[in-house]
């Protein structure tokens, strides 16, 4: 009886030690499990914070991107405005400069056609007083040399008034049609003489010169 109350109550102390191990190991089972959950949950709250942050930094980057293009963009506008408003001020000082050249010029060809307009007839009627005087071969021989300078000089005044615009030289014979008429007139009159005389019309270069030769009437 002895016998089996000792090996009685060693089986209890076997189950009661079994089960106090078992206890044990559950509870760290338990432990770990929860350690492992807790590892997940604040690895997970890392990785939403981190990206979060990624998040926050790609947003503000996207932002200063955007801001810098603005920026950049409104330079460009604001460059594009100036070249514009110097390109017009330069247009508009070189259209003002063109036109003072332009008064400049036409001013200066209307004292040129002008003073060209007083001098003809006075130059034309000292030619016309040369022609007048040659009378015969020997004067007309004598006279070429003057004849060719006083000729060439009236010419020079023939190419000015020529030259000018069609409402300048209207406006200078208006002003001085009755001097140029007069002079043209007796001009015409010596070259007929001359030309039509048959031993003057014969000097060598003379009938030739007369013939050719051009007025401004």
């Amino acid at each position: 009886m002895k016998n089996v109350a000792v090996l009685a109550l060693l089986s209890a102390g076997l189950i009661i030690t079994g089960c106090e191990e078992k206890k044990d190991v559950s509870k760290s089972l338990t432990d770990a499990a929860k350690s492992v959950e807790g590892a997940a949950k604040d690895a997970a709250a890392k990785t939403a914070d981190a990206t979060k942050a990624a998040a926050d930094k790609a947003k503000d980057a996207a932002g200063k991107a955007v801001d810098a293009t603005k920026d950049a963009a409104g330079k460009a506008a604001d460059a594009t405005k100036d070249m514009a408003k110097d390109a017009a001020n330069k247009t508009g000082d070189a259209m003002i400069a063109g036109g003072e050249k332009l008064k400049e010029v036409a001013g200066d060809m209307m004292a040129k056609a002008k003073g060209a307009a007083g001098s003809y007839p006075t130059e034309l009627t000292k030619l016309t007083d040369s022609l007048s005087n040659i009378k015969s071969v020997e004067d007309a021989t004598k006279a070429m040399p003057a004849l060719k300078d006083q000729m060439a000089k009236v010419s020079g005044y023939v190419a000015t008034l020529s030259a000018a615009p069609a409402d300048m030289k209207a406006n200078l014979m208006k002003e001085f049609k009755p001097q140029i008429d007069a002079a043209v007139s007796k001009f015409k009159a010596q070259a007929e003489r001359i030309t039509k005389d048959g031993a003057l019309s014969k000097v060598p270069g003379l009938a030739d010169a007369i013939k050719n030769f051009k007025l401004f009437e």
